[in-house]
C-alpha cells in the first residue's frame, strides 16, 4: 500500500500538478489507503473542516494584508519610505544599503509579505545601490535577503497560519507578532553591520546628513509613516484585532495612494481588487488541503505517537531544537513557507510540548529556519523572484546570495538557543511566562509494563483539534501551580520536566 501511495504521488508531481492536488490527493489516499474510514464518513468531517474556516475572524486578516500589499506596490508609499530611510541613515557607511534594510523592515510591517517586500523595495533599492557603485553580487544578495525579513516583522501572514495549525495549544497571532520583532531587528543589525563593512572596504560613497533633508523626507512620506503605526499601534495599544488592523491598513493605503499621493486612480482599483482575490481563492484552496491531511493525521494519533516517542527518549531542549532547525533547514529548501507550515506544526508542535518547548518560541524557530527556505534552492521563491526582476540567471543569484544565508543561519542558531531574543517583549508586554526548558526526567519502564506502554502507544491520549482548542472555556481556573513552578502544562504538570511515562500511562 505504501508503494502504490508513493507511485500515484510520484505521477501527479511528473504530471505537474498544481500544489493543492498534491496535498488533497494525499489527505483522500491517506483515509482511503490507511484509515479504517469509508468513503462516507471521510467526507462528513472534510466538509465540516470547509465549513468552520468560516468561523476563523483570524484567517480574514489574510486577504486584508494581501490587498493592502497590492496597493502599495502598484503606488508610491515604497519610494517615499526609502526616501525617508535614506535621509536617516544615508551617512553611515554602506549607508544606502542601510536605508534599504530599513526600508524593507518598514514596508514588511504594513504587509506582512516577504515577496511584496522584495518586489516592492528591491526594485527600487538595486538601481540606486548600482549608481552608488556597490558590487553587483553584494546589490542584489542584500535586496533579496532583506526583502526575506518580510514573513518576521508584524504582521506576517506565516504566523497566521502558525497559530492556525498548531493544534496543541491555542496561541494568540499577536503575541507571535510580537516575538518576531526581536528577531527581525538581529537579522537587520547583521545585515546592515555586514553593509558596513563591505561599503567601507570598497570605499562607497557616503551621503552628508542634513536636517533639512530629513524634514523634507518626512514631510513626503508623512502618509507613509502612519501606516506601520496604525497597524501595529491599533493592535498593541489601541485593542484591535488583526483582522480590524488588517482592514484599516487596505482602506488607509488606498485613500492615501489616491487623495494624499496621486499614485493611484479609482479605475486601478478593479484590477488590484481581482488580482488580490485571485490570490486569496489559490491560498484558501491550499489552507483546506492541508486541513485534510492534518485531520487524518489526528484520526491516526500519529502527533500523540511523536510526542510520546520523543517524551520517551528524553532529548533535552537542545538537542530536540538542533533536530528542527536540521529538519526544517531541509524542508525549507523542498517546500513553500505555507505549506510546510501546514504540514509540519501538527506534527512537530506535540513533540516540542512533551520536550517542555515554549511554543511561541517553537513559532519563531519555524519561521526564522523557514525564511532561510526563501533564498535556498531548490524552491527558493525569493531567489526566482529576484532572478526574474534583475535578469539574472538562478544560479547567479544564488551564489550572490550565499553570504548573506550564512549570516542568517547565524543568526538562526542565536534565536533557537537564547529564547529571550523572541520572547522578551511578549513577556514584557503581557506578562507572558514561558515554559521552563530544562532536561527532561529520564523514562523508567519495568519489565512488567511492556504490554502497558504498548497500550498507551497503540492508543495516545487525543491531540485536541483545533474546533475544541476554539470551543475551549477561556475562563476555566488553571491548574494549580507547584512551588517554585514558572507555569503549568497539562493538567498541573511541572513546565520544568517532562511527565514520565508512568504519569503518560495513568492518565
Amino acid at each position: 500500500m505504501i508503494l502504490l501511495f508513493c507511485a500515484i504521488l510520484v505521477c501527479l508531481l511528473l504530471l505537474g500538478e498544481p500544489l493543492y492536488l498534491l496535498i488533497g490527493g494525499s489527505a483522500i489516499l491517506c483515509f482511503l489507503m490507511f484509515s479504517h474510514l469509508g468513503f462516507g464518513e471521510l467526507a462528513s468531517p472534510l466538509l465540516e473542516r470547509i465549513r468552520s474556516l468560516a468561523d476563523q475572524q483570524v484567517l480574514l486578516a489574510i486577504p486584508f494584508f494581501m490587498l493592502s500589499g497590492n496597493i502599495m506596490s502598484a503606488g508610491d508609499i515604497s519610494k517615499r519610505l526609502i526616501r525617508w530611510a535614506k535621509a536617516l541613515v544615508g551617512w553611515l557607511p554602506g549607508g544606502i544599503a542601510v536605508s534599504g534594510i530599513g526600508a524593507c523592515l518598514l514596508f514588511a510591517s504594513i504587509t506582512g509579505s516577504s515577496t511584496a517586500t522584495l518586489v516592492a523595495i528591491g526594485g527600487l533599492v538595486y538601481p540606486a545601490l548600482m549608481k552608488e557603485r556597490y558590487r553587483e553580487s553584494f546589490s542584489i544578495g542584500l535586496v533579496t535577503t532583506a526583502g526575506s525579513i518580510g514573513i518576521l516583522v508584524p504582521p506576517s501572514i506565516p504566523m497566521i497560519i502558525y497559530c492556525l495549525f498548531n493544534n496543541t495549544t491555542k496561541l494568540e497571532v499577536e503575541k507571535l507578532w510580537l516575538a518576531g520583532t526581536g528577531p527581525a531587528l538581529l537579522i537587520a543589525f547583521c545585515l546592515g553591520g555586514y553593509s558596513m563593512l563591505v561599503s567601507a572596504r570598497d570605499k562607497n560613497p557616503r551621503y552628508k546628513f542634513t536636517l533639512k533633508e530629513l524634514g523634507d523626507a518626512t514631510r513626503d512620506g508623512f502618509w507613509a509613516l502612519m501606516l506601520p503605526g496604525l497597524v501595529l499601534g491599533g493592535i498593541y495599544f489601541v485593542g484591535m484585532t488583526a483582522t480590524e488592523a488588517a482592514a484599516a491598513s487596505s482602506v488607509y493605503a488606498l485613500l492615501v495612494e489616491i487623495y494624499f499621493h496621486g499614485g493611484m486612480k479609482w479605475r486601478d482599483v478593479p484590477r488590484i481588487f481581482t488580482e488580490t482575490m485571485t490570490l486569496v481563492g489559490s491560498f484558501l484552496i491550499i489552507i483546506v488541503m492541508a486541513m485534510g491531511l492534518g485531520d487524518f493525521f489526528t484520526e491516526e494519533g500519529i502527533p500523540d505517537r511523536a510526542a510520546l516517542w520523543i517524551a520517551g527518549m528524553a532529548l533535552s531542549p537542545f538537542w530536540f531544537l538542533l533536530a528542527v532547525d536540521l529538519l526544517l533547514l531541509v524542508v525549507g529548501c523542498l517546500m513553500d513557507i505555507m505549506s510546510a507550515l501546514m504540514v509540519f506544526v501538527p506534527l512537530i508542535a506535540p513533540m516540542a510540548a512533551a520536550v517542555g518547548i515554549d511554543p511561541i518560541h517553537l513559532g519563531i524557530v519555524f519561521i526564522v529556519n523557514l525564511e532561510i527556505g526563501y533564498l535556498t534552492p531548490p524552491v527558493g521563491l525569493n531567489l526566482f523572484l529576484s532572478a526574474s526582476l534583475f535578469k539574472k540567471s538562478f544560479g547567479q543569484v544564488m551564489r550572490y546570495t550565499a553570504p548573506f544565508v550564512l549570516l542568517m543561519m547565524g543568526c538562526l542558531a542565536i534565536v533557537t538557543w537564547v529564547p529571550k531574543v523572541s520572547l522578551f517583549l511578549v513577556e514584557w508586554v503581557y506578562d507572558y511566562k514561558p515554559l521552563v526548558r530544562a532536561a527532561p526526567v529520564p523514562v523508567e519502564v519495568k519489565a512488567g509494563d511492556n504490554d502497558a506502554v504498548k497500550d498507551a502507544v497503540d492508543k495516545p491520549a487525543k491531540v485536541k483539534s483545533m474546533k475544541e482548542l476554539m470551543d475551549a472555556d477561556d475562563e476555566a481556573p488553571p491548574a494549580e501551580k507547584p512551588s517554585g513552578a514558572v507555569g503549568a502544562v497539562d493538567g498541573g504538570a511541572p513546565a520544568g520536566r517532562v511527565k514520565s511515562m508512568k504519569e503518560l500511562m495513568e492518565e
